[in-house]
């Protein structure tokens, strides 16, 4: 890696290069440095004069940003359980913001459990809303725009079952949640 990295020094320019770090780097499982390395090098292709080479790398390097956060995540090498992977899905994306994968994957287990826990639902579109400013892909976009459709449709059947009449928290977020989903 430090013979990589010299060249890197010696041709700052060169998203190729960058690239190519980036998968050496993952493949040693330095997966925050392969992360940040991809980050650094993306708005390098916006200033390349060939529009075909510059999608290409770019889409390289978007996998090598979700390949990075997906390698640093526990749930990718053991069986977790619901609740301990969204907690450890939580910590990753926290260290590796930009993941769209691991935002997906994240808000996905969130809505397959909201019924569990009330504020999970909650939590997976705020994980969304976030995360559409940092969407790396049209792809992603995409997505993210169906998987908001999709809590669309499972927040019509959202039951508050407190039926209390003051200070109701679960009233409250309910209706919060309504107000994201209307966004």
């Amino acid at each position: 890696i430090a013979l990589v990295d010299d060249c890197v020094r010696a041709l700052p320019q060169s998203v190729d290069l960058r690239a190519w770090r980036c998968r050496l780097l993952s493949g040693m499982e330095r997966w925050a440095d392969a992360y940040q390395g991809a980050l650094d090098a993306l708005p390098m292709t916006d200033a390349m004069p060939d529009r075909t080479k510059a999608k290409t790398l770019h889409a390289e390097l978007v996998g090598c940003v979700d390949n990075a956060a997906m390698g640093a995540f526990p749930g990718s090498h053991r069986r977790l359980d619901v609740a301990e992977a969204i907690e450890q899905g939580r910590k990753t994306l926290a260290d590796f913001p930009r993941a769209g994968r691991l935002r997906v994957l994240l808000v996905e287990l969130l809505m397959q459990n909201a019924d569990d826990e009330p504020g999970r639902l909650g939590e997976a579109i705020t994980l969304l809303d976030q995360g559409l400013e940092l969407v790396l892909t049209d792809e992603q976009l995409r997505e993210a725009q169906a998987t908001v459709e999709d809590l669309r449709e499972k927040f019509k059947n959202v039951v508050v079952t407190d039926k209390g009449r003051t200070f109701n928290q679960s009233l409250i977020h309910t209706i919060e949640t309504g107000y994201l989903l209307d966004l």
